[in-house]
């Protein structure tokens, strides 16, 4: 509750003081023991009234204590409204939040299995293309084993041919001596044939001449005998 809204005790009345009290035993002093005996009722009265204000001053005390009590459980019932009124909000927000991270949770799982069936296919993929990568590299070393055994097989070819062609140089280098010989004595046949002609020319003459002188002998011979 607020302070405003506070009642106030209620005002009681002073209690008299010793100097009052001594007035009225000072206009009294004809009737003294009526004054003692009213001074008695008034100090019972006086007793009385401050008992009485004492009581009105605690109940006083009391009431403001109370009040500050009230105030103090209206106030930590605000304040414990308005906790579970921060609770409530905060369990809304829990809430919420727990049904996001669901979402999430199943968002990511359904990734995840996404994922996986990608990576499973992906390997499947990476496999068959290691496979291949790897046939590749077999036939490929295969043809390079083959290509370096026909290179082997082509450099003895070619040393053979190499071989074949020096020998081919030196037996046309034979062969041209050989040309060049026959060359030299074809002219020297040549050159005997011509002399040989001549020679059987000279021959041919001499026995045409000898059958001639014997023909002419003998026609001598025969012109005598007759």
């Amino acid at each position: 509750m607020p302070a405003s809204a506070r009642r106030e005790p209620p005002e009681y009345p002073a209690r008299p003081s010793a100097l009052q009290t001594q007035v009225v035993a000072d206009q009294e002093p004809v009737a003294a023991t009526a004054a003692m005996e009213t001074d008695g009722v008034l100090h019972d009265v006086q007793a009385t009234l401050d008992s009485l204000a004492g009581m009105a001053n605690g109940l006083s005390r009391q009431r403001q204590e109370m009040l500050k009590v009230q105030d103090a459980l209206e106030e930590r019932r605000a304040i414990a409204q308005d906790r579970e009124r921060l609770l409530a909000e905060w369990e809304d927000r829990l809430r919420m939040h727990e049904q996001g991270l669901q979402e999430q949770k199943l968002g990511v799982e359904l990734a995840a299995e996404q994922n996986a069936a990608l990576l499973a296919e992906r390997s499947a993929v990476l496999q068959a293309l290691a496979e291949s990568v790897e046939s590749r590299d077999r036939a490929a070393i295969k043809r390079a084993e083959l290509q370096e055994q026909e290179q082997r097989s082509l450099d003895r070819l070619s040393g053979q041919l190499q071989g074949r062609a020096k020998e081919l140089d030196e037996r046309d280098v034979a062969q041209q001596r050989q040309a060049a010989e026959l060359a030299v004595r074809l002219r020297q046949l040549v050159d005997a044939k011509d002399r040989f002609s001549a020679i059987v020319k000279g021959f041919n003459e001499t026995v045409r001449f000898n059958s001639a002188l014997s023909s002419i002998s003998n026609a001598v011979a025969a012109t005598e005998g007759e």
